[in-house]
């Protein structure tokens, strides 16, 4: 499971159709902001293809090595910046 430095309730998509497990959730990744899996770990970089297919294919897994490129949760004003806070579905922990 990601565990974000922030313990505080944070914006999801809706469930990952893929691991059943986890909230697709918004994070940065390679400087884009994306949809991915707090539990199985896949992201979306197309969020609204996934918002409206959870069957959508996944951009790939994210890369947790040390050598990979830094991510994080994205902020509520990162996403309503970018025009996605109309997929925000709830929020949780």
């Amino acid at each position: 499971m990601i565990i974000d430095e922030n313990d505080s309730a944070r914006p999801f998509i809706g469930a990952c159709a893929f691991c059943g497990q986890g909230l697709l959730r918004f994070w940065l990744i390679n400087e884009q902001l994306a949809a991915l899996c707090d539990e199985c770990e896949l992201y979306w970089t197309d969020i609204a293809a996934v918002a409206d297919d959870p069957n959508a294919p996944a951009t790939g897994t994210l890369d947790t090595s040390p050598l990979a490129e830094p991510h994080r949760a994205a902020t509520v004003e990162e996403i309503a910046d970018a025009d996605f806070a109309d997929f925000i579905s709830g929020y949780s922990v």
